[in-house]
């Protein structure tokens, strides 16, 4: 599964809120920075920006992305499971293939669906309460399971959105195609020319319209990609320098190591040693709160 960029705990900050309140309605404001899944198992909910005016019925899912800023009422009676999202994990989480490739795209979008599927909602909410149980209580191996919890969520959104008739077609831009196809082959450091002849356009018009929308060019952006997956693994994983050159497709580990101080002013070894410092450090503060 692809990662990129992010602190260590970024999959620990998620937050789950179980939402179950029989006598009174519930209230949330989405704060800035999170996303919102939203499985509702029962009941109703009102989502209101001043872009959105949303209702939900039970046993219907919703994606509200960060920028919406909604005000969420749950009435009585009503059961769910709200999981708010920093974009970097759901950066990082994004499941290969297909499913890659569409959901950056309908992700930027708020949406709900009703699946006709009933077990489609019981394994929404088993995900997000395993998901909680992983946060608050964090055990060996907690932002492995996160990660791959998410990964499947996003997976079975993307099967009923790939279903659904009415849902917001994708469309099929220069740029997302290229951003698909860099997620896809990352690690086979493909030419700029061969993402151009996959797309069917010229290097020139792929350059002028992935510097357009992301302010870099093509070989910039792929390299920008390439060290936040380099910097994820250094944070998190267990793996050998050496290991993490050749997962990133690199066949000579000294040419990997010559290309991430390049691009980070230090070595990936001294790199690792500085990030545990670093959340060692956070650790201890945290522990000697009263």
């Amino acid at each position: 599964m692809r990662k990129t960029l992010g602190s260590a705990s970024s999959l620990l900050s998620i937050q789950i809120h179980d939402i179950e309140s029989r006598l009174a309605a519930t209230t949330f404001n989405q704060h800035q920075g999170r996303h919102w899944l939203i499985a509702l198992a029962r009941g109703n909910c009102s989502l209101r920006s001043t872009r959105l005016n949303l209702e939900l019925e039970g046993g219907q899912i919703a994606w509200i992305p960060e920028e919406a800023n909604v005000n969420a009422v749950f009435d009585a009676s009503t059961r769910a499971i709200v999981a708010a999202i920093p974009p970097d994990v759901l950066i990082r989480t994004m499941p290969d293939g297909a499913p890659g490739e569409d959901l950056p795209i309908y992700l930027r979008y708020p949406f709900s669906q009703t699946s006709s599927d009933p077990n489609m909602m019981k394994l929404a909410v088993s995900y997000l309460l395993t998901m909680k149980e992983e946060v608050y209580e964090t055990k060996p191996g907690s932002e492995q399971m996160l990660s791959n919890i998410c990964s499947l969520l996003f997976v079975h959104v993307w099967r009923h959105l790939h279903r659904d008739s009415t849902a917001r077609p994708i469309p099929r831009s220069v740029v997302d195609r290229f951003i698909a196809l860099e997620r896809r082959h990352r690690t086979e450091h493909m030419t700029i020319g061969s993402y151009a002849d996959k797309i069917g356009v010229t290097r020139d018009k792929l350059a002028a319209e992935v510097r357009k929308a992301t302010g870099l060019s093509p070989r910039a952006y792929m390299h920008r990609e390439l060290m936040r997956e380099a910097r994820e693994l250094l944070e998190v994983s267990a793996l050998q320098v050496a290991q993490i050159a050749f997962r990133l497709g690199f066949s000579d580990p000294a040419y990997f190591n010559r290309f991430f101080t390049r691009y980070a002013d230090i070595n990936p070894g001294k790199y690792r040693n500085r990030a545990r410092r670093q959340k060692n450090q956070e650790s201890n503060s945290f522990a000697s709160w009263p």
